[in-house]
């Protein structure tokens, strides 16, 4: 659209009087049950404090957890009569799948290959997953069961062992950035590319095509499509967020690092060792499952029991938030998930500026904040981006903010 028509277009919303686009909406409460097979991964997202928030938002979460340290879906397999943790009272994954109806069944991979990659043979996490769903498949109620593949953040890698014989890390030298090793190209080999963005969705692939190739004979297949819960994918996309132009962090520290870690770099410092994450990783995992599961904003949750300050919530939900239901509203410029005030004050500050960034306002990487950067906020005024809304109220905008604009654009017209 030519630039005039946007400035009449913002002249008359502004001519109008600032008509209200606040929105405003309380989402259906739901009642889910949960059952997760996997390891300390699975346990560090701390569903029990997911399931408080969730009851502070209307929910219900019961959950049942299966876990063994360390442990991938094939040994949990073997094991499923006897796992290192029991979360609820349901028992172990033999007797809790198949003897009770679930809304929602978890599969955490860990360190293994899609398929043998010496045979060939699908005896990997592909027939391990689908081992587990079968089993729950046992019970005509779960066929049509939601069941979820979580993402995992990529692991450091393994540098040599301590004198206890435990595994020590540093971030890969050969890819120090985040992103560049998160996006490597799985390679179905033991050279930990199932630390990469593509596994899941791989082994989602792989089990789906499995079950498509299945006849009735064979046996049921899974009513709905294979989920995944892309926690890995918010850790790059906070990573991106921590090396934005003006968001400093003080992430809280694991349990033998200090309360604050100042000058974080990027998420490869929100680990409290090799693989696991410090609080507010734990939370960045939290909130992507409650966003997958309720199919709500995570925008404006409270921390709960999860250690972390409000400007690490903040940055969080807005990065679950652009993962898991989509970008963020054209507008809203410090992803906090709602187009206000504070992303008009990011255009006043910087308008007719180059060489900037979605967070100062350049919404249609023009290169330039101009009116058509304006237009995108004065549109989408009041806009969450989900549909869940919690009764939000966004105030109207500063009308002096706007006339000062609108008369820079002018004049800056008028010179051209």
């Amino acid at each position: 659209m030519p630039k005039h028509s946007r400035l009449t277009r913002v002249s008359s919303w502004l001519a109008a009087g600032f008509a209200a686009s606040a929105l405003s909406g309380t989402a259906a409460a739901e009642d889910l049950s949960m059952y997760m097979v996997g390891n300390s991964l699975t346990d560090q997202s701390r569903i029990d404090r997911v399931a408080k928030i969730a009851e502070g938002q209307g929910h219900a979460l019961e959950f049942g957890q299966h876990i063994i340290w360390g442990a991938g879906l094939g040994y949990n397999w073997q094991n499923r009569w006897v796992p290192s943790k029991l979360t609820g009272t349901y028992g172990a994954a033999v007797d809790a799948l198949p003897d009770h109806a679930w809304d929602v069944i978890t599969l955490q991979p860990y360190d293994r290959p899609l398929i043998n990659p010496f045979t060939g043979a699908n005896d990997e996490d592909i027939a391990q997953a689908m081992n587990f769903i079968d089993l729950a498949m046992q019970n005509p109620e779960n066929v049509n069961t939601r069941f979820l593949i979580p993402q995992f953040q990529p692991q450091k890698k393994i540098t040599g062992r301590n004198a206890a014989g435990e595994p020590q890390f540093e971030r890969p030298e050969s890819e120090p950035d985040f992103d560049a090793w998160w996006n490597r190209e799985y390679t179905g080999f033991y050279d930990q590319t199932f630390f990469t963005s593509s596994y899941a969705g791989l082994l989602r692939d792989g089990i789906e095509a499995e079950y498509a190739a299945r006849t009735e004979d064979t046996g049921p297949k899974p009513g709905k499509p294979i989920e995944i819960v892309p926690i890995g994918d918010v850790f790059s996309h906070l990573h991106r967020l921590i090396r934005a132009d003006g968001l400093e962090l003080s992430f809280s520290g694991g349990d033998d690092e200090p309360d604050a870690t100042p000058g974080i770099d990027g998420a490869w410092d929100l680990y409290d060792d090799g693989v696991h994450p410090i609080e507010v990783g734990e939370y960045a995992a939290g909130m992507t499952f409650y966003t997958v599961l309720f199919g709500e904003t995570p925008i404006g949750l409270p921390a709960g029991e999860y250690d972390v300050n409000d400007e690490e919530r903040a940055a969080v939900q807005a990065a679950v938030r652009s993962v898991v239901l989509g970008s963020p509203w054209e507008g809203d410029a410090n992803l906090d998930g709602v187009v206000d005030q504070r992303d008009l004050d990011a255009i006043i500050d910087n308008w007719g500026s180059e060489s900037v960034t979605w967070q100062k306002g350049d919404f249609d990487a023009s290169g330039l904040i101009d009116v058509a950067d304006l237009s995108n906020v004065l549109d989408n005024w009041g806009g969450v981006g989900a549909a869940d809304l919690r009764g939000l109220v966004v105030p109207e905008p500063s009308s002096a903010a706007i006339l000062a604009l609108l008369g820079l654009a002018a004049r800056r017209r008028r010179c051209r």
